[in-house]
């Protein structure tokens, strides 16, 4: 079931959940977001039913800022 419909600049992503991959009979414990191609007009609102055949990837890996650490720096509490 579509949870949420997101407006992209390249096109439309959607979130499903709960997400069931081929004919599992669990879902998922997560849900999954599916990039729409750009040209894809097809009318979909929060709640609606889908099936989909797309390719799985996994999450991008954290980001490793020039400090080695995967969160950014923080600000000092007080002025310099």
């Amino acid at each position: 079931m579509i949870k949420s419909v997101e407006i992209l600049p390249e096109g439309r992503r959607i979130t499903i959940q709960p997400a069931f991959l081929d004919d599992a009979a669990t879902p998922l414990r997560r849900s999954v977001r599916v990039r729409l191609r750009a040209g894809d007009d097809t009318p979909l609102e929060a709640r609606d039913s889908v099936d989909v055949r797309a390719i799985v990837r996994p999450p991008a890996p954290p980001v490793r800022w020039p400090t080695g650490s995967t969160e950014p720096a923080k600000p000092a509490p007080y002025p310099a």
